[in-house]
């Protein structure tokens, strides 16, 4: 295969079927028609000599061949792109850049909604699209171009991967108010004897709370482990047990539910609130611009 014959916009669009998995919505990204696109594909396809992706309902599945080519041509690109386009060149106002993000239910419940308070003026065409975070996938979607830019709790050091830490927050212990079982404060005993609710904000297992207890020679009884947030409150609610989450959601979700804070028995781990992105991503312009909007932004959160 002669690399000059290989046409840079049919790896664009290489790029986004790799990462979309969908003609229509690769069509709409690019601002071009279906049939072009599908048009490209078959150019593709002769170039690499392979079907690269298969048609499985309204998914576009990668071929083995595809699913190699995919992250090393998404680094190729925006090495490409962030080596065209200097600091100069570009501007937030005009900036029609979608990004995607990757978070926690603390990031979509708590910090989303304020960046988009704080860039709309500054970033009147930015665009952004939320997704779930799971923890087995996340890096991978990352490191394919497919996320730009993750939320997380807790990670220790990844090859190949930033990780700044944005904020350590408190976990405080909530309770159903007016519960005649938990007052101010919680003993030891009582509290090893609940029902807990669990944030496991990945799929990552084990939590800092649970390792301690662990090391103190206890343990706890879980009820209920899940990533959504924003669902503990009515949980701990309706069933009259234990939580821990964190501090700022805590006094948040005080104004919409019967809940209250209790003192608990121990002095458990922070909450290690952390911002990732793949090293490929370092010196984008406006992966940084955004990055420390971010920054500004959990600076504020007090």
């Amino acid at each position: 295969m002669n690399i000059a014959n290989i046409d840079l916009n049919l790896l664009v669009i290489f790029k986004a079927i790799y990462e979309k998995r969908n003609i229509s919505k690769v069509a709409i990204d690019l601002g071009l028609s279906q049939p072009t696109i599908s048009h490209a594909l078959n150019r593709l396809r002769d170039t690499f000599e392979d079907e690269l992706f298969i048609r499985s309902g309204r998914s576009m599945i990668p071929t083995s061949k595809a699913s190699s080519l995919g992250p090393f041509v998404s680094k190729q690109l925006i090495a490409l792109e962030q080596g065209l386009f200097s600091n100069h060149d570009w501007d937030a106002k005009k900036s029609k850049k979608k990004f995607i993000l990757s978070g926690t239910a603390y990031d979509v419940n708590v910090c989303f909604p304020k960046l988009i308070k704080d860039i709309k003026h500054e970033a009147p065409g930015m665009r952004f699209e939320f997704k779930g975070i799971v923890y087995e996938e996340f890096l991978k979607r990352m490191s394919n171009g497919e996320v730009d830019l993750s939320f997380a709790a807790n990670l220790d050091q990844i090859p190949n991967f930033t990780i700044m830490e944005l904020a350590r927050r408190d976990l405080v212990l909530i309770a159903k108010k007016g519960s005649r079982r938990y007052s101010k404060k919680v003993s030891i005993e009582s509290y090893l004897e609940s029902d807990h609710i669990v944030y496991a904000p990945t799929e990552k297992p084990g939590s800092p709370i649970d390792t301690m207890l662990k090391g103190m020679g206890k343990r706890r009884k879980i009820a209920i482990s899940t990533s959504y947030l924003s669902s503990i409150p009515l949980i701990v609610c309706e069933n009259d047990c234990l939580a821990y989450v964190p501090d700022f959601f805590a006094e948040q979700m005080k104004n919409y539910f019967p809940i209250k804070i209790i003192d608990g028995p121990i002095e458990v781990p922070k909450f290690n609130h952390q911002m990732i992105w793949h090293n490929s991503q370092e010196s984008s312009v406006e992966h940084q611009w955004l990055r420390e909007r971010f920054l500004k932004i959990y600076k504020k959160i007090k």
